[in-house]
Parts: C-alpha cells; structure tokens; sequence
C-alpha cells in the first residue's frame, strides 16, 4: 500500500493509496493509532458498508477515548488537519464526498437528538 504525505486533514484510505498528514511523523504513538484505522479499510474504491461499519465502530468505542483527545490536541496544534472532519473535499479537481463521515455524523447527531428528548420527557414528569 503506498502512502503519501499531506498537509491537510490527518489520513484518507482511497483503496489503492492513504494520505496522512505529513506532521504525524512526528507524534509516533498517534500515527500509529491512525494508520492502524486506515489499514482496516478494505481495498474497495468508493462508499462500501464494510468500511462504514468499521468507522461508525470504532467512532463509539470507550477505548480509543484516550487517543481521541490527542487527536483533538494535534489538530488543533495543526489547524490544517481540521479539514478531516469536513465529509467532503476536492481530489485531483474532483469533489469527493465521505459518505462514511456523513453517516457517523448522522448517527451521532441522532443520539444526541434522542438524548435530548428523553431529558426533556423525564424532566415533565
């Protein structure tokens, strides 16, 4: 698989190559952690339900808390790798969209929504 070096957002699995940001090498524990993720992506090219699943997985697991907040803290010490969590970008002059990112976010949106309503419906009585 080869990997290439980027300046913005932290790593994209496209099937026949990744990108990973290119100041991951600095932080070995995290880049590790990532490229671990992106490995797990299957070779397919576009939207398929394995590698959804595995987003939406390992987006809501407990144990990867830890690794989460560094994320967070490297993102924001490098600002250009916010882009990962927009769920659409340009590659090669192509708009590419994250149907994966879409359905987390969906997912999480929804949980949050319901966790709101139950509050409020407990709250009434």
């Amino acid at each position: 698989m080869e990997i290439r070096e980027v300046e913005w957002g932290l790593a994209y699995h496209y099937g026949d190559h990744i990108e990973v940001n290119k100041n991951l090498k600095d932080y070995p524990e995290l880049y590790e952690f990532i490229m671990e993720h992106e490995m797990k992506h299957s070779e397919v090219k576009g939207f398929n339900t394995n590698d959804l699943l595995w987003d939406v997985e390992e987006s809501f697991k407990w144990i990867n808390l830890k690794k989460t907040f560094q994320v967070w803290g490297f993102m924001l010490k490098y600002p250009k790798s916010l882009t990962q969590l927009i769920p659409f970008g340009f590659k090669d002059k192509k708009l590419v969209i994250d149907f994966n990112r879409i359905v987390v976010y969906g997912l999480f949106s929804l949980f949050i929504i319901t966790l709101f309503y139950v509050g409020r419906l407990t709250w009434h009585y």
